[in-house]
């Protein structure tokens, strides 16, 4: 079931006009670039053994070299170093781990990828680049607290990240180059551990908040209402907690309404920060080994819950070869023990839970 839902719909029906979620986006939009603009300033710091902080240390960056070089030279040391830190990857599984980026009580999936990229338009566009994108997190929450384990909400779950460490050494290449250019005479370089504070971590919001809004999305499905919480930043900030709950009632009421299939639906659903959320969700092309495919199908599994929730809702039957592609998947998952050597043993169990009783029970 990985390998659903990244090409785009035959037929192009448009996404839905919903005014008051395109001004909910905007609004996120100008608190991101608040955000970002005040860690980017303020010079903060992850710990010097952070996971990324670490990883970079480790690669063997030759700055000197063009970058289509410097590119290449991390390209052919990206798996590699990739088992060295127990990511999972085409040719390794890797281990989970236990709250870098969300915090205690979560687990945390990392897929190493290496994305088709052009080297020189995004070294030249490193300060919007996303290295590390989320496409599984368990949280509710549209209010852009960055990712800092002693300070997220929520209580713990599982979290799947795609790390294009190619993509991550271009960006650091980037703002090396431009703190080198900046920085005054006499005043000390800013170091790897501010940039991965600066710029990695606030980064990964945008992706973090388009995963929050299918899981609002789901939570809206279900009846749940979801507690306000919280900002912990020392200046304002404008909170869309009710505005969206609103809209995404509105949203869901659409969507069942609507004929399209499975990938038709998924684009007709607008997000934060990507174009909708086929695009939120979509998974890179690698090859689908033994070894990674078990971290890419933990992260399908809320997208394929959701659409299947909406399916039996709307009494939609123009899925067919997506369900029998998701039951066979469901088959291999019985019979292949990774994801259960692979997860904390309660984990394991919720999952298989979460499988039974939100996926398999629709089919």
């Amino acid at each position: 079931m990985y390998n659903l839902f990244n090409d785009e719909p035959t037929i192009n029906r448009g996404g839905f006009n919903i005014p008051q979620l395109d001004f909910v986006r905007r609004g996120l939009d100008r608190e991101l670039y608040k955000i970002q603009t005040y860690y980017r300033e303020r010079g903060f710091a992850v710990r010097s053994d952070h996971l990324i902080v670490r990883l970079l240390n480790t690669l063997s960056l030759q700055f000197g070299y063009d970058v289509d070089i410097y590119y290449d030279n991390v390209v052919d040391q990206a798996y590699d170093i990739s088992r060295v830190f127990k990511l999972t990857s085409p040719l390794s599984v890797g281990e989970p781990f236990s709250g870098r980026f969300y915090g205690k009580g979560y687990t945390e999936v990392m897929v190493s990828v290496i994305e088709d990229v052009d080297p020189l338009k995004a070294v030249d566009n490193w300060e919007n680049l996303e290295p590390i994108r989320v496409i599984r997190h368990p949280q509710y929450s549209v209010l852009l607290n960055p990712l800092q384990p002693s300070k997220n909400p929520g209580n713990g779950g599982l979290v799947v990240m795609l790390i294009d460490i190619p993509l991550l050494a271009l960006q650091y290449r980037g703002w090396r180059r431009h703190r080198d250019k900046t920085t005054p005479t006499g005043e000390p370089l800013r170091t790897v551990m501010q940039f991965v504070a600066g710029y990695v971590l606030p980064n990964m919001l945008g992706s973090h908040m388009d995963i929050a809004m299918l899981n609002r999305m789901n939570a809206a499905l279900d009846g749940y209402d979801i507690p306000k919480e919280e900002t912990w930043f020392p200046f304002m900030t404008v909170s869309y907690h009710d505005k969206i709950d609103r809209e995404l009632v509105k949203l869901n009421e659409l969507l069942l309404k609507n004929t399209t299939d499975f990938v038709g639906m998924l684009k007709n659903i607008p997000t934060f920060y990507s174009d909708n959320m086929l695009q939120a969700i979509r998974l890179p092309s690698i090859p689908p080994t033994r070894q990674v495919v078990w971290g890419l199908v933990l992260a399908r599994l809320p997208v394929i819950a959701f659409l299947l929730r909406h399916a039996a809702v709307a009494k939609h039957y123009r899925n067919r070869n997506a369900l029998n592609e998701i039951r066979r998947s469901l088959v291999q998952l019985g019979s292949d023990k990774t994801i259960q050597y692979a997860l904390p043993s309660y984990l394991y169990a919720e999952t298989v839970d979460y499988i039974d009783t939100r996926i398999a029970a629709y089919l």
